[in-house]
């Protein structure tokens, strides 16, 4: 499952190749990762319009479309792919959008446990935690997060409430690191394994 630095690296490789280019055609099938929206209005929602950002929060990134706002959340099994030659699995293609350069970018989810939106106001993510990637992840906000859970750590750095990002793998790895074990209550850290956590959750990710 992609967790927070894998997507960082989709939305690298999307500004990279796709930030300022304007879709001129989207072509969306009726599948479940479209929520609260038809995949018809979200292909026609989208078609003449230039991509002016790409943003991240946690497992979730979005496109500032002029004003529109597609979201995405690759699930398990969700990749973006800039070729159609690059496709291992043709029949798992969902959504795909073409651009007035001549370039194209393909949406596949083999399991279909992907999420897309369309939102009409740039996405806040106020029900998600903060993302350890951004500046305002410092280490007396992780505190004051440790402080009010009584849950074991590995939960308490899962919990997407609290969090937004880190999944299975790099929660095992970051506690590894830190040399605190999961089953530990995140309230009874002390101030140096605090300071220990905090500095492994910016290393691994």
């Amino acid at each position: 499952m992609p967790e927070l630095p894998e997507v960082e690296t989709t939305v690298r490789q999307l500004r990279q190749y796709y930030l300022h280019k304007r879709i001129v055609k989207v072509e969306a099938k009726p599948v479940k990762i479209f929520r609260q929206i038809s995949p018809e209005e979200f292909a026609r929602s989208l078609e003449n319009r230039n991509i002016l950002a790409i943003e991240r929060h946690g497992k979730f990134f979005y496109w500032d479309a002029e004003g529109i706002f597609p979201v995405f959340h690759l699930g398990m099994s969700g990749i973006f792919i800039r070729q159609k030659t690059q496709l291992k699995y043709p029949q798992h293609l969902h959504l795909a959008f073409y651009f007035e350069d001549g370039s194209e970018l393909y949406f596949q989810d083999a399991r279909k446990f992907g999420k897309i939106y369309l939102l009409h106001r740039k996405p806040q993510f106020e029900e998600l935690g903060p993302d350890p990637l951004k500046e305002n992840f410092t280490l007396n906000r992780f505190r004051q997060l440790l402080n009010s859970k009584s849950i074991n750590i590995k939960t308490f750095l899962m919990d997407q409430k609290v969090i937004a990002g880190i999944g299975n793998i790099y929660a095992s790895e970051i506690l590894f690191q830190a040399g605190i074990h999961p089953l530990r209550k995140a309230r009874s850290l002390s101030a140096a394994e605090t300071k220990k956590l905090h500095r492994s959750i910016l290393a691994i990710l």
